[in-house]
């Protein structure tokens, strides 16, 4: 049987060296795909079948066991698993959703004009991290942002405790 570590998936937060270089605040390389697939295989997720584009991951985590969490577009949220009373300008406008969002939870953002991939990132318990660490909100960048584009938040029943699951 498989071994979930929360920790190896959440060292990548840690990240400040990771594809060679370090990153200035609020940039990422481009390889949020992989640096996300690359921390949740290294944390025991070994069938997680890599995707090409960041927004193509939901189907693979959903595979791997994670749960539909809460989906956002421009029409409102919905929160599947826990109960919530935030509207979506509330959620957007907390730290994001700090208070209901879990360690290891996983974000798959629809891409926003002018970009194919979407992004997709990991949740840390204080930011959201890839291959950089978001700054400013589960929006990787002021594009992101500014449109705001549908996303997904995936959570394993599992995770978000802090512990090693045998």
């Amino acid at each position: 049987m498989t071994m979930l570590n929360e920790q190896k998936i959440l060292e990548g937060s840690k990240l400040v060296p990771l594809y060679g270089t370090t990153l200035p605040q609020g940039k990422t390389f481009g390889y949020c795909a992989k640096a996300v697939c690359d921390r949740l295989i290294a944390g025991g997720f070994k069938d997680l079948k890599r995707v090409a584009h960041a927004k193509d991951l939901g189907n693979g985590l959903m595979d791997c066991g994670f749960l539909l969490f809460l989906a956002f577009s421009k029409i409102g949220s919905h929160i599947v698993h826990e109960l919530a009373t935030m509207t979506t300008s509330d959620f957007i406008a907390s730290p994001l959703g700090k208070n209901i969002l879990k360690p290891c939870d996983v974000v798959v953002i629809q891409p926003h004009r002018g970009c194919v991939s979407g992004h997709t990132a990991i949740f840390d318990g204080e930011q959201w991290f890839c291959d950089g660490r978001h700054t400013q909100g589960l929006y990787p960048n002021w594009v992101y942002r500014d449109e705001k584009p549908p996303f997904i938040i995936y959570r394993h029943p599992l995770l978000g405790k802090g512990v090693i699951i045998p």
